[in-house]
């Protein structure tokens, strides 16, 4: 609950999700002291029908319009399906024709449903409603364009352990990631990412230019490689290896043997045919990192 007291009468608002959709910045929690006390207080999710909207209010359909379809656009790209029903469903709100009144300008956008659908659409409420946004104290540097090239990075709650290459190499005599010797850090991975995945941060030039120093990558043991897919493997060292993944045919018992080939040509590929190779899990994710000129 968050209370607005004025000087005569107090406003309760008590949604949650509302105060996560405000919360763009650190510096918008205090929002509300600046936002006009009548609109907070007329808020909901599916205002009435309002007749004769302004050109304002028009406007905002319009560019509510265009985002949702700007929106719908790159999911479709990526696999994914949206309507207005789902949109809906993701708003709170039961049906889709609430969804329909604010694109088709039948009814108003309330200061909440902008907040709602901005966060669903993935752009900046000024974006939408530069008038209902203004309410929000948001400075204009912080208002991205809804079609902007750019789009937020999240990561799922999943953690998973960083080894080191000699942590690494011991996976191939344990089960668990908790068996290797050593302490071990921890970073936030996609929720997808399998149960057994950990990274590595990379180490020397082998595989320049594609992976520096330092670069972190997210190795999956329970994925098989494909040719192309880069892996991390045990060479008959201590320590493991990362490289990528070539098959070159089969020996005369018919077993499949292949290389691990180095990006950087100064380095010479291992055959697995001439010394004993154990692949230990392929790449699924690689997390460059932008390093400052000396």
């Amino acid at each position: 609950m968050i209370n607005t007291r004025g000087d005569s009468y107090a406003v309760n608002i008590s949604s949650g999700d509302f105060l996560e959709q405000v919360k763009i910045t650190s510096g918008v929690c205090d929002f509300i002291s600046r936002a006009d006390k009548n609109d907070l207080m007329n808020s909901s999710a599916t205002p009435p029908a309002k007749k004769g909207l302004s050109k304002t209010q028009l406007d905002d359909a319009s560019r509510l319009k265009a985002a949702y379809h700007a929106r719908k656009k790159v999911l479709a790209e990526q696999g994914v399906k949206l309507t207005q029903e789902e949109l809906a469903a993701r708003c709170g709100w039961s049906g889709q024709s609430a969804v329909s009144q604010f694109m088709t300008g039948k009814t108003a956008l309330s200061l909440e449903a902008l907040l709602r659908l901005s966060k669903e659409l993935a752009v900046s409420p000024a974006d939408i409603s530069p008038s209902l946004a203004a309410k929000l104290g948001l400075p204009e540097k912080m208002r991205p364009s809804a079609f902007s090239n750019v789009e937020p990075a999240t990561l799922g709650t999943h953690q998973i352990p960083v080894l080191s290459y000699v942590q690494a190499g011991q996976l191939t005599e344990v089960l668990e990631i908790r068996e290797v010797d050593g302490g071990l850090e921890y970073v936030q991975a996609d929720d997808d990412i399998g149960e057994r995945a950990f990274g590595m941060r990379i180490s020397g030039d082998s595989m320049t230019p594609v992976f520096d120093e330092g670069d972190l990558v997210i190795i999956d043991p329970d994925i098989d490689p494909v040719p192309g897919d880069y892996v991390a493997a045990k060479n008959g060292s201590r320590e493991a290896t990362f490289k990528k993944y070539r098959p070159r045919g089969f020996n005369q018992d018919g077993v499949e043997y292949f290389e691990l080939v180095p990006l950087n040509e100064d380095y010479a590929p291992i055959r697995s045919d001439m010394c004993p190779i154990a692949i230990i899990g392929t790449m699924v994710e690689h997390r460059k990192y932008r390093r400052k000129r000396r």
